[in-house]
């Protein structure tokens, strides 16, 4: 088979399919099939269990700004990717020999963090924001399907594994299975198609990019120090960072939710399921609207509708209404996971990637955090989660105003002052 340019690109976009598989499935869903087994046999409570997922997002949190600007050097990315394979799987296997809750924290959480920053995200954020320009949009799209693959694969392989062994055992086969998958795909990670002798998209050296003016590609690589000085640049870490408390919250606390309005687990779990199903299949073409039209608008307009889609809960009075409200917030939500990084990337230029988004990443990463406990500390106040939805709702619609304020900069040359257009 002949294999042209672009065949090299859509190989980074296959790998970050399946790292963001393992990466939300293996790293986050599998866990949530163990919770009950382990508690059972550990006699821990549930925020005893689940304080070691606050450990891994703290500990990737305080790390991520020293170890985005690695991303951005010829190597970086294939040692990150190489080096998640291996801590992800060892933070499985050696929960064969926990038996101790400070020894679960730096094995799942410490151990765990480090895995994270050679995931999907620096996929997302880093490498294939580089190998397509023109096409980034849609590479975005198909590549961001692996995270929602997660949810749909993994809880279905630990719940087989437990069928056969133990949770200790089932660790470890989990471990295992990461290590043989996720372990020779990371090989093929290369940071850039310059590294290789190619170009973006696989066009020829030296053509100028076909996107339209509102997508235009930055004519300069702002280096972090740069970017930190301009609007735009805190403007869209303050609209990433509202969609991500708008979004982990809200997931976290849909089948109490669900229960409380009358609704069996399996009617929560077929909500989830439609939701994930909807969200998968949205996002190529979220993607492709997004290399057609102004980002910024497309962004807004994302945002906008998703808290539609969130404040739709409040009507919820039967199953047909409950699965069509999953089945919104997945289309609308969907689109998120494409546009944040390329945002970034169409504003700020492909040179520094793993800087800025390692800069960001502490923001969200709080946002992440926080969004759970205060939708718990709502809830236990009213006694209802009417307020919290509307909240939500509003960090969405807030988080629309703010990116259509952030118009995208400009540098013309190496002594022009960086302006503001669009």
């Amino acid at each position: 088979m002949t294999r042209t340019p672009i065949f090299y690109g859509w190989v980074q976009v296959g790998v970050t399919v399946i790292a963001g598989a393992f990466t939300s499935g293996a790293g986050f869903w599998a866990f949530t099939v163990f919770v009950t087994p382990m508690g059972d046999d550990l006699g821990w409570s549930r925020p005893e269990l689940y304080g070691a997922m606050t450990v891994r997002a703290l500990g990737n949190a305080a790390l991520a700004p020293f170890m985005g600007p690695l991303q951005d050097s010829r190597l970086g990315p294939r040692v990150f990717a190489v080096g998640t394979a291996v801590t992800m799987a060892m933070s499985m296997i050696l929960m064969k020999w926990v038996d101790d809750l400070l020894l679960f924290y730096a094995v799942f959480g410490l151990l765990g963090s480090l895995a994270n920053f050679g995931s999907s995200e620096m996929m997302l954020s880093v490498v294939l924001p580089r190998w397509f320009v023109r096409q980034r949009g849609r590479a975005l799209g198909i590549g961001s399907m692996g995270t929602a693959l997660g949810p749909l694969m993994f809880p279905f392989i630990v719940t087989g594994l437990l069928a056969v062994f133990d949770w200790r055992d089932a660790w470890v086969a989990l471990g295992v299975i990461t290590l043989v998958v996720l372990g020779p795909v990371s090989l093929l990670v290369r940071s850039r198609p310059e590294d290789v002798g190619l170009t973006p998209d696989g066009d020829p050296a030296g053509a100028m990019p076909r996107t339209p003016v509102a997508n235009a590609p930055s004519d300069h690589d702002f280096t972090r120090s740069e970017a930190v000085r301009l609007q735009a640049f805190w403007l869209i870490v303050f609209a990433a960072s509202l969609t991500t408390l708008g979004t982990n919250g809200f997931h976290a606390n849909w089948l109490p939710f669900f229960q409380d309005e009358g609704f069996s687990a399996a009617e929560g779990s077929l909500a989830a399921t439609v939701y994930g199903i909807c969200s998968l299949t949205t996002r190529i073409f979220w993607g492709w609207g997004a290399e057609r039209v102004s980002l910024r608008h497309l962004m807004a307009l994302q945002s906008a509708l998703t808290a539609l889609s969130v404040l739709a809960f409040l009507l919820i009075d039967s199953r047909l209404v409950l699965v069509l409200a999953a089945a919104f917030n997945g289309l609308a939500l969907g689109g998120v996971f494409i546009m944040r990084p390329m945002i970034v990337a169409t504003y700020f230029g492909r040179g520094h990637l793993g800087a800025l988004n390692g800069l960001m990443r502490p923001f969200m990463t709080a946002a992440s955090a926080f969004s759970p406990l205060l939708v718990a500390w709502i809830f236990d106040a009213r006694g209802s989660y009417d307020l919290v939805f509307w909240l939500l709702g509003g960090c969405w619609l807030l988080a629309a105003l703010t990116v259509l304020l952030a118009r995208q900069p400009r540098r013309l040359g190496s002594h022009t002052p960086a302006v503001a257009t669009g």
